[in-house]
């Protein structure tokens, strides 16, 4: 399955758990992104330089815990 799929199928998952997915630019680091809670909302923020296997490893990782 191409990642692209896949991200949309995981984007849509989180969608449904009630976790928002959001792409912004991270300062350079190791991580590619990770779960916060911003006022009261869960979100998954990832670093939208990351490659769409990167996003996928990412989001998946966050909604699979």
């Amino acid at each position: 399955m191409k990642p692209e799929v896949l991200l949309e199928l995981l984007e849509n998952t989180a969608d449904q758990l009630g976790v928002r997915v959001s792409y912004e630019p991270l300062q350079n680091s190791v991580v590619h992104g990770g779960l916060c809670r911003v006022k009261r909302e869960y979100r998954i923020i990832v670093d939208k330089r990351a490659s769409s296997e990167e996003r996928v490893i990412t989001v998946a990782g966050w909604i699979c815990t």
